[in-house]
């Protein structure tokens, strides 16, 4: 009966050692799961005060706040892309406008020099 309680023994010191191994792999997996998931989240509240300071320079209203469900990223996505859309419409319309203001005063300019020409001809003595 010795030698039977002897390898009973050691298959249970060799399962202890597996499980021990085990649960330090996973101590470390969670571990770094942890350090992950606040990477994220810091991440995350750096995003909304890029969003924040976005929304107030372009004067968009702000977004309401997200639920904390595993659709929101895809929601912020959606509403960033939104917001991006219209901030670039609103610069394509403001390049428009400071473009045809750029034309618009090259050729007032041209006008007056015209003038001016014009005026210092005639009231040239011939």
């Amino acid at each position: 009966m010795k030698p039977r309680i002897t390898i009973e023994n050691e298959r249970l010191f060799q399962e202890r050692l597996h499980l021990k191994k085990i649960l330090t792999q996973h101590r470390e997996e969670n571990m770094r799961l942890r350090k992950k998931n606040s990477r994220i989240v810091k991440s995350g509240k750096s995003l909304q005060k890029i969003i924040a300071d976005i929304e107030a320079v372009s004067g968009v209203k702000p977004m309401k706040n997200l639920p904390a469900s595993h659709g929101s990223g895809q929601h912020l996505t959606f509403h960033l892309k939104k917001h991006l859309k219209t901030a670039r419409k609103k610069l394509t319309i403001c390049d428009t406008a400071i473009e045809s203001f750029k034309r618009d005063s090259k050729h007032t300019k041209m006008k007056e020099l015209e003038v001016i020409a014009s005026l210092a001809t005639t009231t040239a003595p011939s």
